[in-house]
């Protein structure tokens, strides 16, 4: 069963910036949920007054009853009770955020009574049927005296993640939502577009802008000294090019209708969410709802895509998320294995996580669309918001554990970027004080991905030197950096030390070449050069006999199965030819989830990947990744 968002709370506030009041149920209709913001106050001249210029409004308890609405606040001796049957006849021009509504005046008592309590005259002021209100973009519908929409959604998960990176701990009523979600991941409401809540339909109009309103104590309305929450969601949560913050989002009813606590979120239809860069510092792990269990080694499951961002004019990622509740642990560098089906086959393939663990749920993979490739023009082209695919769980020996040193040097070129994207946002996170080289090959400015990232990460993290390379730069491009194609005298530029160092490289075949051949001159021990490649295995070694092909027997012991195959195919796609099934992950000799033992003939094998010295002696081959020389018998390896 799916992760199941629910309404866990409502709030209406009666009069605009009173505190709020908190619901089991409600009646929603096009203004919002009912008795929401329908009162105002107001200066003599009709501009409106909210908490953000006058604090302690805030501090102003409403409680609902039968025949009105029963007010309280600190230092006045005296409640107020609000009745309609005693509100005047009198309406007059409101002003609301350049709105200006026609509001219906209530009574002189309840002018006396805030203005004492505000030390200024001011008059209170009703939504009736007579006021009319056209909501922005829809102006068939009616709004309150609200900001902007009639009702503002949260998350409790959302808050929790907010909370993990304050220097405060922040209330939700400070947010001063309508509706209250718990249950679900970290914003996930920013990709919601349509919802259901009970009888009710709901549709996204924006997130919610924040102003310093939040930064107020709820229980003494002064406003916090370190600027919290805004001053951390500056950090994370700012709107790309504007100096905005949100937090929440923005709803309108689609239709009249009762909601209560426990009610099902029902995501109806998703939306590409909104693009906010983490300037944070480092952080703990984020928060996963209800004590999620692990993702189980060599299973696939179903993962949505949550999210897409345009890094290259070539290349996105694909934020993606567990269908079940499971929580994706990884490790910096492993990658995840999609199993796809394009033109009725079933194509598997390796995408390296360019996210990090330290965010758990942000489960993310960056993929270049490369001419004719057929696996990235299938993601390019296919995979949208909400859609979903299957993948087994991460996995890999190419990590950030298997450094044996305190210095690293993190060595890419193109997409293989995405290893060392995460490992840097990992090392970063985790305030990691291990000495980092950081070298970055691209063919041009157009194609660095992730650069702004990454030279974010660089100024946060003090142990962390990047270095960029262009190949071939455009004329437009004003580079002033290295030009060229890594060699081994760039390296050593740039890294003079490179023999005391753990070095990671991930790029093509043959910058994997150069840089392994370079490192073998410049000192550096075979045990600390750690390498990672997707695609088709390479061939390691020359052989004739793989040059044409001929007629061989395979007999697949364990499936009782003997075929007729040949030596120009590797086992994996002869054993799926003929309906044998092997259990396979990358299909590029990296995963080792097609290991199967040889009992007896010969193969040419183009790659080992995680096989050890000891199994490759005991005939263990990747069935993905050698080809038969000879007739053949094999059999599968009990775990």
């Amino acid at each position: 069963m799916s992760v199941t968002p629910i309404l866990s709370d409502c709030f209406i506030y009666p009069i605009k910036s009173v505190r709020g009041v908190s619901l089991s149920q409600s009646w929603v209709e096009e203004r919002g949920l009912s008795f929401d913001r329908r009162y105002l106050l107001v200066r003599p001249g009709g501009e409106f007054i909210t908490a953000r210029s006058h604090h302690k409004l805030c501090l102003v308890r409403a409680s609902l009853h039968p025949d009105g609405i029963n007010i309280s606040a600190p230092m006045m001796k005296r409640h107020l009770e609000i009745r309609p049957e005693k509100f005047s006849h009198i309406y007059r021009e409101v002003r609301v955020w350049g709105s200006t509504i026609e509001g219906r005046h209530c009574h002189p008592d309840y002018d006396a009574w805030f203005s004492a309590f505000l030390g200024e005259p001011c008059q209170l002021y009703f939504m009736d049927k007579h006021s009319h209100r056209p909501l922005k973009r829809h102006p068939e519908r009616e709004l309150s005296f609200a900001d902007g929409a009639p009702v503002l959604l949260t998350s409790q998960s959302s808050l929790d993640a907010l909370n993990l990176r304050c220097t405060e701990t922040i209330e939700m009523r400070q947010f001063r939502p309508n509706l209250v979600v718990s249950g679900s991941f970290p914003f996930a409401e920013d990709s919601w577009k349509k919802i259901r809540i009970g009888e009710v339909k709901f549709e996204a109009m924006k997130p919610s802008v924040r102003c310093n309103f939040t930064t107020l104590n709820p229980q003494t309305a002064e406003p916090s000294a370190a600027n919290e929450p805004l001053q951390t969601l500056l950090e994370f949560r700012k709107v790309q090019g504007k100096n905005e913050v949100v937090f929440g989002i923005n709803f309108r009813p689609l239709n009249s209708g009762q909601i209560q606590s426990g009610d099902a979120i029902e995501i109806l239809e998703l939306r590409e969410p909104e693009s906010y860069p983490d300037h944070s510092h480092p952080l703990p792990a984020l928060p996963v709802p209800a004590e999620l269990p692990s993702w189980p080694a060599g299973q696939a499951l179903e993962l949505r895509c949550i999210g897409i961002e345009q890094l290259t004019p070539t290349t996105r990622s694909f934020h993606l998320r567990p269908e079940l509740p499971l929580a994706p642990h990884y490790l910096p560098g492993q990658y995840l294995t999609l199993e796809l089906e394009i033109e009725g086959q079933r194509v598997n393939r390796c995408y390296t996580l360019s996210s990090s663990p330290s965010r758990p749920l942000d489960l993310t993979i960056t993929v270049k669309q490369v001419p004719g490739g057929l696996v990235s023009n299938y993601l390019h082209q296919n995979l949208k918001i909400g859609s979903t695919l299957r993948a087994l769980a991460p996995a890999g020996e190419f990590h950030i554990r298997r450094a044996r040193r305190n210095k690293l040097a993190l060595l890419s070129a193109g997409s293989g970027i995405t290893p060392m994207l995460s490992m840097a946002r990992w090392l970063t996170d985790t305030q990691a004080q291990l000495d980092i080289e950081f070298i970055y090959s691209a063919s041009n400015r157009q194609e660095l991905i992730a650069a702004d990232e990454l030279r974010l990460l660089a100024r946060k993290n003090l142990y962390l030197k990047l270095h960029f390379i262009l190949s071939r730069p455009n004329a437009s491009d004003a580079w002033s950096g290295l030009r060229g194609r890594l060699d081994q005298r760039k390296l050593e530029m740039l890294v003079p030390d490179l023999g005391e160092r753990s070095l990671f490289v991930c790029g093509s075949e043959d910058f994997m070449t150069m840089a392994s051949e370079a490192c073998q001159q410049l000192g550096l021990e075979p045990e600390h050069y750690l390498s990672e490649s997707f695609g088709t295995p390479p061939e390691t070694t020359k052989s004739s006999e793989c040059q044409s092909t001929a007629p061989v027997t395979l007999e697949f012991s364990s499936w009782d199965q003997t075929v007729r195959g040949s030596t120009g195919e590797t086992l994996l796609l002869q054993a799926e030819q003929a309906g044998v099934e092997i259990d396979s992950g990358c299909r590029s000799g990296v995963c080792g989830i097609c290991r199967i033992k040889l009992l007896h003939g010969e193969v040419h094998t183009m790659r080992t990947g995680p096989l050890t010295a000891d199994e490759l002696n005991q005939g263990q081959v990747l069935a993905c990744s050698c080809k038969p020389l000879s007739d053949l018998v094999i059999e599968k390896i009990e775990s």
